[in-house]
């Protein structure tokens, strides 16, 4: 990759080439417990889950610097570009802890509800070493909040059944998803904003299942995550999915 930057005089731009390579490790653990609550007609299934996730990366990355490129009489004809120069190394650990409790309560067997919860916990480390590999620390991030982890998360979703014999299998619902701020990058010098989506679902079952699945009922803006400012990824728009299934 080719990385230009205009010089001064306007007329020429200075180029850097750089190549890396990336080995990543993720490790899950995640662990579920389930209980069934009967009062009356009302029952209740109770989960309460675990997980537990470790990632690891090192990178080494290579440098060079190219010729100028004159805009005016650009030459764009070169030879193999030499990597030769080890201009950094990177090693990440990410270490997240996450907690969850949900509730799916069934009222007469016509009315679904689903509650649910999640708190997560995550330490994020780097080390970074230069071409003779001499560690040096990070202390601009210490104390901050790892980017793209919301400290609040809340999530709502009914669903009503017919059941009946002229209508028998015919269903609809409807959800809202809460993501609470977050941090953009890991120097904290952003944020992305907190959204509520609301996606909404109708569906027909007999031997087969049918179903239309609405996400982002009402078009609002959201951001599925960051790694800095230019870099910015946003969430999707209104979305129509038809899904036939056994």
């Amino acid at each position: 990759m080719v990385s230009p930057s205009q010089a001064a005089n306007n007329r020429t731009v200075n180029r850097t080439a750089f190549i890396g390579e990336t080995h990543a490790d993720y490790y899950t653990r995640q662990t579920d417990l389930i209980g069934n609550v009967e009062t009356g007609n009302i029952h209740q299934e109770l989960l309460f889950g675990v997980e537990l996730l470790r990632n690891t990366s090192a990178t080494v990355r290579f440098s060079v610097t190219l010729p100028a490129l004159d805009l005016f009489n650009p030459v764009y004809e070169r030879g193999e570009i030499p990597f030769t120069t080890r201009s950094s190394d990177g090693y990440d650990t990410q270490i997240s802890i996450c907690v969850c409790v949900q509730d799916l309560i069934s009222i007469g067997g016509h009315v679904k509800i689903l509650l649910g919860g999640r708190f997560d916990s995550v330490e994020q480390t780097r080390d970074d070493r230069d071409a003779e590999f001499t560690e040096y620390p990070r202390p601009e991030f210490k104390g901050n909040q790892p980017n793209n982890v919301p400290r609040h998360n809340a999530s709502l979703w009914v669903s009503y059944e017919i059941k009946s014999r002229d209508l028998q299998g015919l269903g609809f619902g409807a959800g809202v998803l809460f993501t609470g701020e977050r941090q953009g990058d890991l120097g904290n010098t952003f944020e992305l904003p907190s959204d509520l989506l609301t996606d909404a679902a109708f569906f027909y079952r007999n031997n087969w299942r049918f179903a239309l699945n609405i996400k982002n009922l009402f078009d609002v803006d959201s951001y599925e995550s960051a790694r800095d400012k230019n870099a910015v990824f946003p969430g999707a728009p209104f979305t129509v999915q038809r899904t036939v299934s056994l």
